[in-house]
């Protein structure tokens, strides 16, 4: 059985820490980390309009999923952010926003390899991850680390550009090895 929430509030990876997300210590530095556009293309809604936005938008939803968000440090300097939700018995990798220029470096596969640990540790079912269906570069990445295509789904979100949000659902059982 899943237990939620994690107990743990910092994962590390050598070098690589995430921390569980404080607005009061996070909203400002991570705001530095990723105020590029290129870092929100495809998040719904676009690029937040400052910390306090940035802020608001990694609060737990009402009536959403159960979430954890972390921040995410590369030797103390933070560098983005991830979050697990609860679905069931299941644990999903939420959005991942790092700054640009941590990109192609292999961060994010450490990343998710240590979220993915976590949610293991803690007697997830499975891992689900999803991305925006118009989103190959994060499609592609998904199915090289493993993740099975499942189903897509219309979101709630609209993107940036006012259009309903598809995303295709994919799924890791606990046997693949990653």
């Amino acid at each position: 059985m899943l237990r939620w929430p994690f107990a743990e509030t910092t994962l590390t990876a050598g070098d690589l820490t995430a921390q569980r997300w404080d607005p009061a210590r996070d909203a400002g530095p991570l705001w530095e980390a990723l105020a590029f556009p290129e870092v929100w293309g495809s998040a719904p809604r676009g690029m937040p309009d400052g910390p306090d936005d940035l802020a608001a938008r990694l609060a737990q939803r009402e009536g959403g999923p159960e979430r954890i968000t972390w921040t995410v440090s590369l030797d103390g300097e933070v560098i983005g952010t991830s979050s697990h939700f609860r679905r069931g018995e299941c644990v999903e990798l939420g959005a991942t926003y790092l700054s640009p220029r941590v990109w192609g470096t292999g961060l994010h596969l450490r990343l998710v390899r240590l979220m993915i640990h976590e949610a293991r540790a803690n007697d997830c079912s499975g891992v689900v991850m999803r991305a925006d269906d118009t989103d190959e570069r994060a499609n592609k990445a998904i199915q090289k680390l493993g993740f099975v295509f499942v189903h897509k789904s219309a979101e709630q979100s609209l993107r940036a550009d006012g259009t309903r949000r598809i995303a295709r659902v994919y799924r890791l059982d606990n046997d693949e090895v990653i």
